[in-house]
């Protein structure tokens, strides 16, 4: 997992500015891994799992207002009512 994170985050510092993508964090059981705080406002979360449905991820509820909201993982695709699901190589190429 943190291989995957690692290698995500030189993805987003390469295509934003450094200084626009952070972690977050505000409570110790409530994070995202990364945040773009830019003209796309993203909330994205890393996971290195095999998905094969959703899953419901409480910490969005605080980005609600963000243009994006990701689960980026290894191989799962689907748009849910609050966020997207999608595979590491549709997120690098959108």
């Amino acid at each position: 997992g943190a291989l995957f994170e690692n290698f995500l985050w030189l993805e987003l510092i390469q295509k934003f500015h450094k200084e626009s993508v952070y972690f977050y964090q505000n409570t110790p059981r409530s994070e995202i891994d990364f945040i773009v705080d830019d003209e796309q406002k993203m909330a994205i979360e890393a996971k290195y799992k095999v998905f094969s449905s959703s899953k419901y991820f409480k910490v969005f509820e605080q980005f609600s207002s963000f243009k994006k909201q990701y689960v980026v993982n290894r191989n799962f695709n689907n748009k849910t009512h609050q966020f997207a699901f999608i595979d590491i190589f549709s997120f690098l190429q959108e």
